[in-house]
């Protein structure tokens, strides 16, 4: 009778074991259904630039998009729109254009009322430097800078990141030659002009557009650059007397020599050349034998003061700043990055810098 009872206690005892493993695996499968395989284990802590930059990945979402006061023609603005929103889906750069003391006006009119709509400055050099940094409209950008290739000093020109002023609050990202000479070559042949001297020639006078040197843009940066580096004042009294017709349109004036009306351009915006061209306009563009200069056109950007769109700015700055945003841009302008890792097979020599030249 005992025997049957220990017989009986040991198979009670296999069959609750039994029991108990298939409700452990049964447990387990259900749990391995509502955690997905890699999920119950830990992810490696981040820190660093990868902790700002997963921040401002998560917050930029919720702002949704950029502002951005500019100068660049419209291609290029939808190249730039297109290009980022392939990157960044849920955020929308939005780009208000106009000529640099248009947009600035605007953008300290602004700040006087109290109004901070706006995240970059997107233009030229010389207005941030002249007139919207010296009344404390701009900020440092060095702590927006997170990606280690754009903080890397070895991929730009030089060796060092581009500021243009030591607090560095202005950065320009493109490094080009500036060919400054725009001619239409079905009036003009196309070794009819070759530097600044021949435009002294009598058969110019009245023939000549430029864009306008009295206020910020091309035609004050080609002044001050020819009249004290690169030739002199004497040459710029000479030239006056050609009677140059001074245009204040950018995309006018281009138009102008595109269809003939004044058949030579001077210090002309090369972005909306380079879109006439691209229409199968008869333009090219000269560089001087006198001497050139590198300019950064309107790849120059700038913090403005309490910028709203905190996180989704730092997220358009490294990109734009990044080998990504700087091939978007170059291809679409066909001009030259100050990033030197930036292909450059698909530009014309004359807008490539030359090993050997100094340029002013």
């Amino acid at each position: 009778m005992i025997r049957l009872r220990l017989i009986i206690a040991i198979i009670l005892l296999i069959f609750y074991s039994l029991l108990s493993c298939t409700s452990t695996e049964k447990a387990t499968t259900q749990l391995q259904q509502v955690i997905p395989p890699g999920e119950a284990e830990s992810k490696p802590a981040l820190s660093g630039w990868e902790l700002q930059w997963d921040k401002a990945l998560r917050e930029a979402k919720n702002e949704r998009r950029v502002v951005i006061y500019t100068g660049i023609g419209p291609e290029l603005r939808q190249d730039l729109i297109r290009a980022f929103k392939s990157k960044y889906q849920n955020i929308e750069a939005e780009f208000f254009a106009g000529r640099g003391p248009e947009i600035t006006q605007k953008l300290l009119s602004e700040q006087r009322a109290g109004l901070f709509l706006v995240d970059f400055y997107l233009s030229g050099a010389t207005t941030p430097l002249t007139a919207l940094k010296p009344v404390g409209a701009l900020l440092p950008m060095e702590s927006l800078l997170i990606l280690p290739e754009v903080l890397d000093p070895k991929v730009w020109f030089e060796g060092q990141l581009p500021f243009v002023d030591k607090d560095k609050t202005v950065l320009a990202f493109m490094a080009r030659p500036n060919p400054p000479l725009t001619i239409n070559t079905s009036f003009i042949k196309e070794n009819e002009i070759k530097g600044y001297r021949d435009l002294l020639d009598p058969k110019w006078k009245g023939k000549i557009v430029m864009d306008d040197p009295t206020q910020g843009g091309p035609g004050l940066k080609w002044f001050g650059v020819v009249g004290t580096r690169i030739l002199d004042m004497d040459y710029m009294r000479q030239f006056a007397k050609q009677e140059p017709v001074i245009a204040r349109d950018a995309r006018l004036a281009v138009e102008w020599v595109a269809h003939g009306k004044y058949p030579l351009g001077l210090s002309l915006q090369s972005p909306i050349v380079t879109e006439f061209q691209k229409a199968g306009a008869s333009l090219i563009q000269i560089s001087p034998v006198e001497g050139d200069y590198i300019t950064s056109g309107f790849g120059t950007i700038a913090v403005v003061k309490s910028y709203p769109h905190k996180n989704a700015a730092i997220l358009f700055l490294n990109w734009l700043l990044s080998k990504e945003g700087q091939l978007a841009w170059a291809k679409s302008e066909l001009r030259q990055s100050a990033r030197v890792d930036i292909p450059i097979d698909y530009l014309e020599k004359i807008h490539v810098r030359q090993p050997g030249i100094r340029y002013v």
